[in-house]
């Protein structure tokens, strides 16, 4: 995809770090932004699949703290190559990792809690893993307190520059309206819309329907 397009950015939603070593993800997201021209974000969090973390061998009650130490080394990677660290979980002198991306990878978490607020803060974006009910575009409770949560630890600790927040939205919500709304109440600029999510067996062609209606009524309408 990157291959036969310019603009389009690409977004893993979610890669599940703690599931795997920083070596490996800081060289697969590395090579991703080489080769769509910086055009890659990285998005993760912690999982929350037991099982998951069995099956490759991975501690599922220490993945939040090892993925504390996992980001920071790399970014430190792809800053220039080179990171040293000594910590809990990781402890390695200095290595190297190439290529280096031209520019610094953003780096989204998801989650749904105050402690994936507080750890997404210290990065460049916030998925919550809620979808947007209110036709008004208003944000529920839960999700307004993770957004005050971080703009409260971002000030504190002075991280300025732009910051993106993410939410699900339902195709019947979906509007140019709807979407300016939710930026402007909540500072959320980025949306994923869902265009099935009920379950209900479609055709391809009732799919197809539904997205021919989806792009006239959003897309263009926007």
């Amino acid at each position: 995809m990157a291959a036969v397009t310019t603009r389009l950015k690409f977004l893993s939603y979610v890669y599940v770090v703690p599931l795997r070593d920083p070596f490996v993800v800081a060289k697969l997201g590395a090579s991703v932004a080489v080769m769509s021209n910086d055009r890659f974000i990285l998005g993760t969090g912690v999982g929350w699949l037991e099982e998951e973390f069995e099956t490759v061998g991975q501690d599922f009650h220490t993945r939040g703290k090892r993925m504390e130490e996992m980001l920071p080394i790399i970014r430190d990677f792809w800053a220039d190559g080179y990171a040293e660290f000594h910590g809990e979980f990781f402890d390695f002198p200095r290595s190297g990792m190439f290529p280096v991306p031209k520019k610094p990878i953003p780096m989204w978490l998801g989650g749904h809690s105050l402690p994936a607020a507080r750890r997404a803060a210290f990065y460049d974006g916030y998925m919550p893993m809620r979808h947007v009910s209110d036709p008004d575009g208003s944000l529920d409770p839960q999700t307004l307190a993770e957004f005050a949560l971080i703009d409260e630890i971002r000030a504190e600790h002075g991280l300025t520059g732009q910051y993106d927040r993410k939410m699900i939205l339902g195709c019947e919500l979906a509007n140019p309206g709807q979407a300016r709304r939710l930026e402007e109440s909540s500072g959320v600029g980025h949306l994923q819309v869902m265009m099935w999510q009920d379950g209900v067996e479609r055709t391809l062609q009732q799919k197809h329907d539904m997205i021919s209606h989806f792009s006239e009524k959003f897309i263009h309408g926007a």
